[in-house]
């Protein structure tokens, strides 16, 4: 008697595309963003909740901090993103952006950016152990029970100069305390899709 061959398909359903390249002009970037930081003024983000978590940029979320070097960069980087799961012609627009500073003992709560198409930061000052970036799982049923919970609950990304990281607006999000005595300066900003 011969077994019936049984084939198994496996599929991942409602994946959440997260990017992430080191920049290819990043001698200019860090220039660029360099002048940008001297100039700035910073602002404590306290929170009566949460305390002082972390020091934007003055306009915070008003302006538009980003350089024309970074912006044909970013450019290059949305496209190869916004490839991977839909081939359609786009044009995009960064609605704001801004910098942030991360002394020690300071982190980012969990949060989102609401409507943001996609998201981003690019690191400009970094020892690279100075606070990762995780991503928390947009189903929070994956928490009940010990089978699914093995799916990932959070992923983490090592911050290193030059890196750029692209994520859906949606996606919780947060910084790990900053432990070190070293100050770590990123670039931040959100996008829409037309």
């Amino acid at each position: 008697m011969k077994l019936r061959e049984v084939k198994h398909n496996f599929e991942f359903a409602y994946p959440t595309p997260v990017y992430s390249c080191m920049v290819t002009d990043y001698k200019n970037i860090q220039r660029e963003i360099e002048s940008i930081a001297k100039k700035t003024k910073w602002v404590s983000t306290k929170h009566k909740n949460w305390g002082l978590t972390h020091y934007l940029s003055e306009d915070i979320f008003e302006g538009n901090v980003i350089g024309e070097k970074f912006v044909i960069e970013l450019g290059k980087h949305l496209d190869t993103y916004i490839q991977c799961f839909n081939s359609n012609k786009f044009q995009w627009m960064i609605t704001n952006s801004w910098l942030s500073l991360f002394k020690k003992g300071n982190y980012g709560h969990v949060h989102n950016h609401g409507v943001a198409t996609i998201s981003g930061v690019y690191y400009y000052k970094t020892n690279e152990k100075d606070g990762k970036l995780f991503f928390r799982t947009p189903n929070p049923y994956y928490q009940s029970n010990n089978i699914w919970e093995n799916f990932t609950q959070e992923l983490t990304i090592e911050p290193k100069q030059g890196l750029l990281v692209l994520f859906p607006g949606w996606l919780d999000h947060g910084i790990q305390t900053n432990e070190t005595n070293h100050d770590r300066i990123s670039l931040s900003f959100n996008v829409i899709i037309n």
